[in-house]
């Protein structure tokens, strides 16, 4: 029987990793007066900054090889900074990714960047979802530990009550085992339904008098979860189970706890998943904050990239120290002075990658395959580029690990090129979903090419990680044509460039994208971390339009 799908199982998917969204053949005019004006004016202070940011950017930072490395490695691997753990040493605080460390210096208020020190055995979070998905965390003998008053407490969660492999048509239970020092066996049911996946710990700390732990559960063809932290009062031997209302389906990765006994806030990061997608957008960075003692009632924000600060869609770690709260993502760092808890002083960093021109010219391709330059970068000495991304340009060698293909890396380019996208254009979310259903709140005013953007004030940006891992669904998606190649592969204008709203209609998209491609060979990129202005507030054009659809 096919299994059933629950609408917002999917929209992860069709957000990040789906083929473009079919339109409709009625056309609308959207060339109006007010969006052509913000299209215009939209080369703000705050872009013009992005360029001297990086070329004033701290060099001292250790310039590391190529990022392309020896291994058959995806796109989306070789950007993967999502951070796997925080560390504090002293006066720095070390955010680890797969392959760097970016380490902030709390006396100079700089980061730099190191070589990657995670350990060996270190398990992530994405090893964690792989090893959920086959069911290989819900095993009895599968124990974790945490020490408490200097005893040791085991713990693990699994779903009972169907088979192996997820049922649709049975209804299971998501339970937590908790082994206490003396041996005694304490389970507590966190929450029961049909198509519930293996869900798996992903943070567990001791607040006070009391253990903590967060869940996330992989998603995808209808399979999911819901959204839990869950504490245990060992003196009490008593349970607290949290489902915080208007949070369906969120993964927390992890959280922690600020304030006081009596008025605590819970800050949880948020993300969704999907068939071949462990990381898609959620609800980002989400404050909690319960209405009495019993936790079970309260209040949700929501701080996300398109309406506060928050540097990157998805928060992979989160460190309290006193009243500061660290927010890693995979595209840069927050900082949080919690001394107003509901209003937040924020400072963050992002991260960039940039390389050094050559002395000569250098030729730059408006799109990815094309075989003439459109404009050249006039490199003086010591000029850098930000570098955005890297794709193949070679999609013949298919017995050849992707790095070592010849391929190109997308820069960032200020003075953009145009292009007009015929047959991709504006979609309602109604005509999608039906009326009935509203899309999440983090999803853009409406369906168009550049779903994967959000929008920051100014331009329409994409940071890394909004460039999903896509192993299914027909991968990751850019603004260029929709059509492959004889060779497989797809001409694309822009994966991670700013974008510009020149014209939006039914059927058609004008866009001026802040970026161009060149030859992999000509450079050597390095990361570093680079402070993040403030945002500017010009609102968002896809709004007027949607209320035209």
């Amino acid at each position: 029987m096919k299994r059933l799908v629950a609408i917002f199982g999917i929209v992860g998917i069709l957000n990040a990793c789906a083929a473009q969204t079919p339109q409709s053949p009625q056309a609308i005019e959207q060339a109006t007066n007010s969006t052509k004006s913000t299209a215009s004016n939209s080369k703000t202070t705050s872009q013009t900054d992005k360029s001297s940011q990086i070329a004033n950017s701290d060099n001292s930072a250790t310039k590391l090889p190529k990022l392309v490395s020896d291994k058959d490695e995806l796109p989306s691997q070789q950007f993967d900074f999502h951070i796997r753990n925080i560390v504090t040493a002293g006066d720095t605080v070390k955010f680890q990714s797969r392959k760097y460390d970016f380490v902030f210096d709390k006396n100079s208020s700089n980061f730099s960047v190191q070589p990657g020190s995670l350990p060996k055995n270190f398990v992530s979070q994405p090893e964690k979802h792989q090893k959920a998905l086959g069911g290989e965390l819900n095993l009895p003998s599968r124990y974790e530990t945490i020490e408490y008053e200097g005893k040791t407490y085991q713990y693990r969660v699994s779903r009972e009550g169907n088979s192996e492999t997820p049922d649709c048509q049975k209804e299971a239970k998501v339970v937590i085992k908790l082994i206490t020092p003396d041996k005694q066996s304490k389970t507590q049911t966190l929450y029961t339904g049909s198509c519930l996946s293996f869900p798996y710990i992903t943070a567990a700390k001791i607040v006070g008098d009391r253990l903590w732990w967060s869940l996330a559960f992989p998603q995808g063809e209808g399979y999911t979860g819901k959204t839990t932290l869950v504490g245990y009062q060992p003196q009490q031997q008593k349970w607290t189970v949290i489902h915080p209302q208007g949070m369906d389906r969120q993964e927390i990765l992890d959280f922690e706890i600020s304030g006081t006994r009596d008025r605590p806030t819970f800050w949880m990061a948020t993300k969704i998943s999907g068939e071949g997608n462990n990381y898609s957008p959620g609800m980002g960075l989400v404050a909690y904050r319960p209405n009495s003692s019993d936790l079970q009632s309260g209040s949700v924000t929501s701080y996300r990239v398109d309406n506060s600060p928050l540097i990157g869609t998805i928060p992979d770690k989160l460190l309290l120290e006193s009243d500061r709260l660290w927010v890693g993502t995979g595209n840069g760092v927050c900082q949080l002075q919690l001394s107003v808890p509901d209003n937040p002083d924020w400072k963050c960093w992002r991260f960039a990658i940039t390389a050094q021109l050559p002395t000569e010219k250098v030729p730059l391709y408006s799109a990815l395959l094309n075989d003439t330059p459109a404009a050249t970068l006039d490199a003086t000495a010591g000029q850098t580029v930000e570098v955005l991304w890297w794709l193949p340009t070679d999609y013949t060698s298919n017995d050849q690990p992707l790095p070592r293909r010849k391929g190109r890396y997308e820069v960032r380019y200020e003075t953009g090129f145009t292009v007009t996208l015929d047959g991709q254009g504006a979609t309602s979310w109604s005509e999608i979903f039906g009326s009935s259903e509203k899309p999440p709140v983090w999803f853009s005013p409406v369906s168009w090419p550049g779903n994967d953007w959000h929008w920051d004030g100014s331009r329409f940006v994409r940071g890394f990680d909004e460039v999903c891992e896509c192993h299914s669904g027909g991968g990751t998606r850019g603004i260029g044509s929709i059509e492959r190649d004889p060779s497989g592969g797809i001409n694309l204008n822009a994966m991670r460039g700013d974008l510009e709203l020149v014209n939006l209609s039914k059927n058609s998209t004008s866009i001026k994208y802040y970026s161009g491609w060149i030859d992999d060979a000509l450079i050597n990129p390095y990361p570093t971390v680079v402070p993040q202005p403030p945002k500017n507030a010009q609102p968002n054009p896809l709004e007027s339009i949607a209320k035209q659809l």
